[in-house]
């Protein structure tokens, strides 16, 4: 999303970690080529100051070129480093502005559950489950590991879904049906081949791409 600052100022804001003293460089790159980061070319470098030995906090001011519109990268360079030696970043920030803020930490989790509300695939075995509601359809449900953002859009991976049978294997089917809610799916499978019993367990072995993206 670097691109949405091409032609303004921003400041990039890190701590960096050395176990001797380095003067590590601030290299900017734009793409050539719109989120393909092989087609990178270098548009400017920037000394951070000397760091270490430990933790140092750097802030730098930027003013990103018009050329960063296809997006681009931001890297700290170390340059060489000794036998034995290390380096480290952590909680870096690119932000539009002139002023670093504070840096945020959000554990894992909650970065996960964050993503997931636009975006979710079901496990391939038994990420829906359900039963065999006649003997050529089957109706199975899918919680959600988080809330989604809206109700989804949900489609079979691959567009085809296939469903365990009982005593027979698996069953596999085009024709699906698909109703979301911020928690869950519905799905009817029908023209089921080959055909299972009514009222047998039913369940899912393919995935669900469940998409809220805005």
């Amino acid at each position: 999303m670097i691109g949405d600052l091409a032609g303004q100022s921003a400041v990039f804001s890190a701590w960096l970690y050395a176990s001797a003293t380095f003067t590590p460089y601030l290299n900017l790159y734009a793409y050539s080529v719109a989120d393909q980061s092989s087609s990178r070319v270098s548009v400017g470098s920037q000394p951070l100051g000397a760091i270490g030995p430990g933790w140092t906090r750097v802030v730098k001011r930027l003013s990103l070129p018009a050329s960063i519109s296809n997006g681009g990268q931001i890297e700290v360079g170390f340059g060489a480093v000794a036998s034995g030696g290390s380096v480290g970043v952590a909680l870096a920030q690119l932000e539009p502005g002139q002023n670093a803020t504070p840096s945020e930490f959000r554990p894992p989790s909650l970065e996960a559950a964050l993503c997931q509300r636009y975006y979710q695939l079901t496990p391939t075995t038994y990420g829906a489950v359900g039963g065999w509601s006649s003997t050529s359809a089957a109706t199975m449900s899918a919680i959600f590991a988080a809330p989604m953002r809206t109700a989804p859009l949900c489609v079979a991976q691959g567009g085809a879904l296939t469903v365990d049978c009982p005593g027979l294997g698996s069953s596999t089917t085009s024709v699906v049906g698909f109703s979301s809610t911020l928690t869950g799916v519905n799905i009817n499978a029908s023209s089921l081949t080959p055909g299972g019993q009514v009222g047998r367990f039913a369940g899912a072995l393919s995935s669900i791409i469940c998409s809220a993206e805005l």
